[in-house]
């Protein structure tokens, strides 16, 4: 009976060490989005599950990536435009 708590705490340790993970990139990606203008919705609260936090961020991370390109995409156009007009 022992060993079997013992495994259950084991458990329950790797289950909220994922969880804090989780709900870290959760964070990350939800502040990295809001600094690029985007509208963040449904993130999901405090007592959510891992697997949720995790959905969320996949979720997020292909909005981040979509995000990235676009800018990459502006950038290299306003960086082609300054030096066609080379402004000396």
């Amino acid at each position: 009976m022992k060993a079997l708590r013992q495994e259950l705490e084991s458990e329950r340790t790797a289950t909220k060490d994922v969880t804090d993970e989780a709900k870290t990139a959760c964070h990350t990606l939800r502040l990295a989005l809001t600094d690029l203008g985007a509208k963040v919705s449904e993130v999901p609260t405090g007592d959510a599950s891992a697997l949720a936090f995790m959905e969320w961020t996949q979720q997020a991370g292909s909005a981040m990536a979509e995000t990235a390109v676009a800018y990459g995409d502006c950038y290299a156009r306003i960086n082609e435009a300054i030096n066609e007009n080379s402004w000396e």
